[in-house]
């Protein structure tokens, strides 16, 4: 197989990108965190801010109205610096478990991982997770025979998505100059923004994690129009956050490395 020329490595995203088809772990999370206080969110409003630092994703889901006043009128006081402290604690405790949970592979991630060993393009990893978390998705993958060159977690930076640390970390380790010569790829907005910000392609993905948040079941049984209709929605958010292009799952993807970046 002769070695692709141009693009050097790939950096994925693990939890909707790789695993976790709905990257349902950190929807169940947060669910369970908010409703051991007796608050309930939607899918909606954990989804707007995926991919960040858990820490500062929970401090968002908080400053919405919604959640806000929810909080107010259940403790007829906003929450305070202990009370959050408490939810991140109470995070870092259910997470791991769900995670586990949800360790499924996604479609076809297997033959990407093969076609881009076989054209000697190095694979890389960023996630919002922590270490901890990682090191328990990445003994999954090693496995079913995945192997990456280098991960980097979350607090192994000092700024997480959407700035670039985590992409640059990766390209230092390769010794890559040229982020150009790289793709990210990724199923959040602010994993997108982690790519574009290091200066990478980039490649949103539709159907397998948070923009949809369904489980391959839950997806598979949704009918054509809705998944139309879905697509067109997430595209569009995908193309606004300037995403280089925009794949539905992993076969389309596979396309788009052989027709715009010929790696075969």
């Amino acid at each position: 197989m002769k070695n692709n020329k141009i693009i050097q490595a790939v950096i994925f995203d693990l939890s909707g990108t790789l695993v976790d088809f709905g990257s349902l772990a950190t929807i169940d999370t947060m669910k369970k965190v908010f409703q051991s206080k007796g608050i309930s969110i939607n899918n909606e409003i954990i989804k707007k801010d995926m991919g960040i630092k858990k820490k500062y994703h929970i401090k968002k889901i908080l400053s919405y109205p919604l959640i806000k006043s929810e909080w107010i009128k259940k403790y007829k006081k906003p929450i305070n610096s202990i009370e959050f402290n408490e939810l991140c604690i109470k995070f870092d405790k259910y997470l791991p478990l769900i995670v586990k949970k949800n360790l499924n592979i996604i479609p076809n991630v297997q033959k990407i991982f093969r076609i881009l060993q076989k054209n000697k393009i190095k694979i890389g990893a960023t996630t919002g997770y922590p270490k901890r978390i990682t090191k328990i998705i990445l003994k999954f993958l090693k496995n079913k025979k995945i192997h990456f060159d280098n991960c980097v977690s979350e607090d192994e930076v000092s700024r997480s998505r959407p700035e670039p640390d985590m992409c640059i970390k990766n390209l230092k380790t390769f010794k890559i100059k040229d982020p150009k010569n790289c793709i990210k790829i990724d199923d959040s907005i602010s994993g997108i923004l982690e790519g574009k910000n290091s200066g990478m392609f980039t490649i949103g993905l539709v159907s397998t994690g948070i923009q949809l948040g369904l489980s391959k079941s839950d997806f598979k049984n949704k009918n054509i129009k809705f998944k139309r209709n879905e697509y067109k929605k997430i595209r569009k958010r995908f193309k606004k956050s300037g995403a280089s292009f925009v794949a539905l799952d992993h076969f389309e993807l596979e396309n788009i490395f052989k027709k715009k970046f010929f790696i075969n």
